[in-house]
């Protein structure tokens, strides 16, 4: 398993701490891998729990997913 850390280019709300429910947009930069990969984002709380999360990502959902206008990620 290879792993390497991205940094978000946007994320569309960003905040400290959510509740139930909450949704929100995490945009990576541009990147491939080979469709018999699977891409898993971790993501772990900061406290002394420590508590982490993860999503696996087949490459078929990211060719399914929805894209932005540029001039959305350009506002910033």
């Amino acid at each position: 398993m290879q792993s390497i850390e991205l940094k978000p280019e946007l994320v569309l709300d960003p905040t400290q701490s959510f509740r139930y429910g909450y949704r929100n947009v995490i945009v990576l930069k541009k990147m491939t891998f080979p469709n018999d990969k699977i891409l898993t984002i971790e993501l772990s709380e900061k406290q002394i729990s420590g508590r982490t999360i993860n999503l696996s990502i087949e490459y078929e959902d990211v060719l399914s997913a929805d894209s932005f206008n540029r001039v959305i990620l350009m506002e910033e």
